[in-house]
Order: C-alpha cells, then sequence, then structure tokens
C-alpha cells in the first residue's frame, strides 16, 4: 500500500492510519493501492467530513477516519443515530456521534470531483475506522448503502480496506489502471509526491499509458458483461430445460 501526503502533523486517528498502511507490503497483509491522504471538510461549519481517498484496483473507498476521546470499548454502529463505545455515546473528536451523514457528503464530494475531470468512479464505497481495538457490532462490519465499519487496528483496518473494495468491485466491471490513478489523484487535488507508473503497476493497477475510467468506455464495458452474462444464463437454462435423451 502506497501512501500519499502522508501526515507529519496530521490527528492521532491519521497517524495511527499512515502507520497500519505503511505495514502492507509483505506477508499475509499485502493489500495494493493508495492511501491519500487528501481530508474533505464542511465548506461551512469546518468539520471534518473524510480523512483518506483510498484507490485499490477494485475501485474507491473514502474512507473516515474516528478518534474517540480517551473512550473505550465495543464499538456499536448505526445507521441513524447515535453511536456507541463502551456503552457510552461516542464523542468524536471535532463534534458528532455518528459519522455517516459527513461522510456521504464526502463520498458525494469525491463522485463529482471525478466525474467532472472525466473519470467515472462508479460505485464509491465507504470506510469508516474508529480508533479503537474492540470489537465492532454489526459483527460482520457492514452497514447499508456499502458503508464498512472497523475498528483502528492492523487485522481491523485491512479486514475493512477489503470488505469495502468487495463493495466498489461487486458493481464495477473495469479495473483501474495506472493512467486512471494518476488522472484521480490530480482531479482530487492530492499534495505530495504522485506514484510512478512502475510503483502503481507493482500495487495491482494494470498498465496503460491512456484512461480507460472514461464514462464512455465504461458503459461500454459494462453492456458487454451485461450481454456475456445473459446469455450464459440462458445457455444455462437451455441445459437444464433439455429433454433427457
Amino acid at each position: 500500500m502506497l501512501t500519499v501526503a502522508g501526515p507529519s502533523s496530521g490527528t492521532e486517528a491519521e497517524r495511527a492510519a499512515h502507520r497500519l498502511f505503511t505495514l502492507w507490503d509483505s506477508g499475509g497483509r499485502v493489500l495494493g493501492g493508495v492511501a491519500a491522504f487528501r481530508p474533505y471538510d464542511d465548506p461551512t461549519t469546518k468539520r471534518r467530513q473524510s480523512d483518506v481517498v483510498l484507490l485499490v484496483p477494485d475501485g474507491v473507498i473514502v474512507v473516515r477516519l474516528v478518534g474517540s476521546q480517551r473512550q473505550s470499548g465495543p464499538i456499536v454502529a448505526h445507521r441513524t443515530g447515535a453511536w456507541s463505545i463502551g456503552g457510552e455515546v461516542l464523542r468524536i473528536i471535532g463534534g458528532g456521534s455518528n459519522p455517516l451523514p459527513s461522510l456521504r457528503e464526502a463520498q458525494a464530494a469525491v463522485t463529482t470531483t471525478l466525474r467532472a475531470s472525466g473519470l467515472e468512479p462508479g460505485r464509491v464505497a465507504m470506510l469508516v475506522a474508529v480508533g479503537s481495538v474492540d470489537p465492532v457490532d454489526p459483527h460482520d462490519g457492514q452497514l447499508d448503502d456499502g458503508v464498512i465499519v472497523c475498528p483502528m487496528s492492523e487485522d481491523g483496518l485491512a479486514i475493512g480496506v477489503r470488505r469495502a473494495a468487495a463493495v466498489t468491485a461487486a458493481a464495477d466491471v473495469r479495473q483501474w489502471t495506472t493512467a486512471d490513478v494518476k488522472a484521480a489523484l490530480s482531479s482530487i487535488g492530492v499534495i505530495g509526491r504522485v506514484p510512478a507508473v512502475e510503483e502503481l503497476n507493482s500495487e495491482g493497477f494494470m498498465y496503460s499509458p491512456y484512461v480507460l475510467r472514461r464514462p464512455d468506455l465504461v458503459a461500454a464495458a459494462s453492456a458487454v458483461a451485461a450481454a456475456s452474462a445473459a446469455a450464459s444464463d440462458s445457455a444455462g437454462r437451455s441445459v437444464l430445460e433439455a429433454p433427457a435423451g
């Protein structure tokens, strides 16, 4: 996992996540991608909405790193209403007790920005990593609307990223290429050294000198995949319905 603009003076949660991302380059925890520490804030209140835009070969994940104010214990996450940690209402640094409304705004902002630059991001997944090593409820970490929740631990964050990547992969048929990633990083205004093509290729992004996430190309690939799936289903039904000879 490559990191871009790693925080030198970020929040405690950012520093923890940056440290964990840089561990994912060996052994069983290999996870390919680029973790761009590019925060999104509410333009009016200046409250943090998201902290990281994660680009993986399967798609885009917007990540919120939630630091808790001296709280610990099992985390209970809800689609609406206050989250809890250790039986108490979660007190998010910066205010609030449920990060999802602001995270959805950040997801919309990332999606809009990428599309405005000519990139089709597909389904952008959302991941909330809470600054605790304790377990999360729901146990599979999955809320609806493509939201994944995980604890801020080495194993927890790795599992959360894999689950979020599966969310975006399930809705897409075209993986991201090296040119797509470089264009996306430029589009969202990442500050820092952009990884070289060779580095991106080693992270699992297919090499291409051309941007292939153009809306027309993605739509064409989706149409071909749908037609192929329909033909396979039809052939399968024909075999099942054929009279025994």
